[in-house]
């Protein structure tokens, strides 16, 4: 039973050093009371911004109907339901709750297990996303049958098919995650309305052998396996560039946006591999030397703390890790939550046909004036705070440098046949592979001879993706529109700048074949 709000703010604001007023309520020190107020704080936090991360993956998932997103789904739903626990946790000590005999067998027990469970399950799971991008990056086929094909596995050999696969590592890390984390379900024992420690079980040797065991297992072991498998994924990229750089850009289409999948895979992976190793480390070694007794010293209170915000943070930076990663999730990430404020926009008056500039929230296109017999232009005073706010938010943002403008091109010969293809449009393009439209840098035909070069530049969070368009007629008869093929730009001409210091050489292209990728286009 929840109590009433008032209720629960007069209990989360007591803060008397003798415990609650409630005397049926759970006995806190004042010390730990003031502890889980900024628990609580920081749990609250971590589990908004968690639940935008799980809503943008659904949103990719069910919308956008993206797959392979098995780990990523479950580790966020770990991170949420985590932070979940560590509110009610929070909640249940500050006497929000109506206390009951059955609650505070779950304060004792149940969910001290149930909170490390989680969080040892999402630490696990960072280790089987990095052993699952290395598998992929080394063993491609493999990882095709065996990881990804569950079927074909699973038909040939049920359980060694289901351990091969994603699910089967999934349920392997819950499987670990409880077994390290049993010790929790007799860590404490109930007392006169308190929880304490259960010395005559904390103090055996085989409890201690099985705690220590536990903890150097499902931290430092870890820890050092996640390092090691993402330095080893980020070599293994460096390896896979190198060895497709000076090849021709025909097909690259496809084998660039793998390499940017697994890229990006690879970023998380060594950002997770980072934050556990820095916020896990300190936690676990404080953790393991808890003690009652020094529980409330408020030196070890403050300490405690610190190492309570590190766990929080670990958990919570999903959503940092990825909008920093991976420019397909940064822009759905403002697509979703842009949409409500662009429902707000179209109730506001100067957004309908009253005479007043009409604006469109989704370009930068002329604005319309709707009716003729309208002499003055007017902008209300919410629009134009609007607009005022915007522009502070661009100034600001160029002041420190984001968006930076980034510049390519190339260069080549368009062979028809083994005759020159005259006039045939190309254009540059940077690729954007997420909702938005890919951004025009530059256009041109061939001359007489088949020729071109192209150069242009755009703005950017992280480095552009430029790619080169050939729309052609060639061995195409009277089939309607034209065709289209795409050669994907190596990054290492890419400048910063407007004008590129380095331009890309695509050399002498028979049109004439049919090349991998190939699509039709009406509109170019």
């Amino acid at each position: 039973m929840v109590l009433s709000f008032a209720v629960i703010l007069a209990r989360i604001s007591n803060d008397t050093s003798g415990g609650p007023e409630d005397a049926s309520c759970l006995s806190v020190d004042s010390v730990i009371r003031k502890r889980r107020h900024y628990d609580l704080a920081f749990s609250s936090t971590g589990f908004v911004f968690s639940t935008l991360h799980l809503v943008v993956l659904l949103y990719i998932r069910c919308v956008k109907r993206r797959k392979g997103f098995e780990l990523l789904f479950t580790q966020a739903s770990l991170s949420f339901l985590s932070l979940l626990f560590l509110v009610i946790g929070c909640l249940f000590d500050l006497c929000v709750f109506a206390p009951s005999p059955a609650l505070l067998f779950f304060r004792a027990h149940i969910w001290l297990f149930v909170v490390n469970s989680l969080i040892a399950a999402y630490s696990f799971l960072i280790v089987v996303l990095c052993i699952d991008r290395y598998v992929a990056l080394t063993r491609p086929l493999y990882y095709r049958v065996h990881f990804v094909r569950y079927r074909v596995s699973a038909y040939r050999n049920p359980i060694s098919g289901l351990l091969q696969t994603r699910l089967g590592m999934i349920l392997g890390s819950f499987v670990l995650a409880v077994i390290c984390a049993v010790k929790w379900l007799l860590f404490n024992r109930m007392q006169d309305n308190n929880v304490k420690e259960n010395e005559y079980i904390t103090a055996n040797w085989a409890y201690v052998l099985f705690r220590t065991a536990s903890v150097v297992f499902q931290y430092f072991v870890c820890g050092v396996v996640m390092v090691l498998l993402s330095i080893c994924n980020v070599l293994r990229l460096k390896e896979l560039s190198r060895a497709h750089a000076n090849e021709l850009r025909m097909s690259e289409r496809a084998r660039s946006t793998w390499r940017t999948n697994h890229r990006t895979i690879a970023k998380i992976c060594s950002f997770l591999a980072i934050s556990f190793v820095l916020f896990n480390w300190p936690y676990s070694l404080v953790d393991y030397f808890y003690a009652d007794e020094i529980n409330v010293v408020p030196w070890f209170a403050v300490l405690s703390l610190v190492m309570n915000l590190c766990q929080v943070l670990f958990i919570q930076l999903n959503l940092f890790f990825f909008a920093f990663c991976s420019r397909s999730y940064r822009k759905i990430l403002f697509h979703i939550f842009g949409i409500p404020f662009l429902r707000v926009r179209a109730l506001m008056p100067c957004c309908h046909p009253s005479g007043k500039v009409h604006i469109t929230p989704a370009s930068a296109q002329k604005p319309k004036m709707l009716p003729k017999e309208s002499t003055s232009t007017i902008v209300s005073l919410p629009e134009m705070n609007k607009l005022l706010l915007l522009s502070a938010l661009v100034v600001a943002v160029s002041a420190i440098g984001i968006g930076r403008t980034q510049s390519s091109g190339a260069r080549g010969t368009l062979m028809c046949n083994d005759r020159p293809a005259a006039y045939v449009k190309v254009k540059l393009y940077d690729d954007d592979r997420g909702v938005d439209a890919d951004d025009l840098m530059a256009a041109g035909k061939t001359d007489a001879a088949g020729r071109f070069e192209l150069k242009g530049y755009t703005s950017e969070f992280t480095p552009i993706d430029p790619k080169l368009n050939v729309y052609h007629d060639c061995n195409d008869g009277v089939t309607p529109c034209q065709r289209k093929i795409s050669i994907m730009i190596p990054d290492k001409y890419i400048t910063s700048g407007k004008i590129p210091s380095k331009i890309y050489d695509a050399g002498v292209i028979q049109l004439a074949g049919k090349f991998p990728g190939e699509t039709r286009d009406c509109i170019n």
